[in-house]
């Protein structure tokens, strides 16, 4: 299946830190991007959350890396 823009949901934005994580429910969990205000690029990972939950935690924990 083709995965279209408008098929990512935003799962959590942070105004305080600056950031939005956004994801797409697939057959086997989540994917995932964390995007950050000021143009910073964007983080991924290669794991999928198997839950909405679980994924926005993985972004709140890519939020903080770096």
């Amino acid at each position: 299946m083709t995965k279209n823009l408008t098929d990512w949901e935003t799962l959590e934005r942070d105004d305080t830190r600056g950031f939005e994580t956004i994801g797409i429910e697939k057959e086997n969990g989540w994917e995932i991007e964390v995007r950050f205000d000021g143009n910073t690029e964007s983080r991924t990972t290669d794991r999928t959350p198997k839950t909405r939950e679980e994924a926005i935690q993985t972004g709140r924990e890519l939020a903080k890396m770096g």
